[in-house]
């Protein structure tokens, strides 16, 4: 079965409700990989979500939303960042998340880009890696310290 990749709008309350179901799974479930107690993606509410001003992309996997991915320029200035990118625990290692980077990366041409993402998290850093980004920078934020690389790409 061929996923096909939709564009999402989050000011739909019900699928506001099914983005924020797939996010929290997968934050709950970096937060574990990251060793982190205080993991701020974890506190998103479902009005921060639909006041975000990003474009969000997802996959369905059995009628529902499996895999979200949100962008928006780089408030760094200078091409687009992807703000998040989760796939709910079940459907991760089907190729979703590699799909939707693709799918963003094709959308708006050759423009830089960056993404940020825990350092303990290999699956994360491999995908990216993947698609030619590669460390910026490295700073460790919260109350514990967590490493959060920035990549680049472009």
């Amino acid at each position: 079965m061929k996923n096909s990749i939709e564009r999402l709008d989050p000011a739909d309350r019900i699928l506001a409700e099914e983005i924020l179901r797939v996010q929290l799974a997968a934050y709950r479930q970096e937060a574990e990989l990251l060793g982190a107690k205080f993991f701020p993606p974890l506190g998103r509410t479902l009005e921060e979500l639909q006041s975000r001003q990003e474009q969000f992309f997802g996959v369905r996997v059995g009628g529902k939303v499996a895999a979200v991915l949100s962008a928006g320029p780089d408030p760094a200035g200078g091409g687009m960042r992807i703000a998040s990118l989760t796939v709910a625990p079940p459907c991760q290692r089907l190729g979703l998340g590699r799909l939707l980077v693709a799918k963003v990366l094709a959308e708006f041409g050759p423009v830089a880009w960056t993404v940020a993402t825990g350092a303990g998290n290999g699956p994360a850093l491999a995908l990216y890696a993947g698609f030619g980004f590669q460390v910026r920078s490295r700073a460790r934020v919260g109350p514990e310290g967590l490493e959060i690389v920035e990549l680049r790409r472009g």
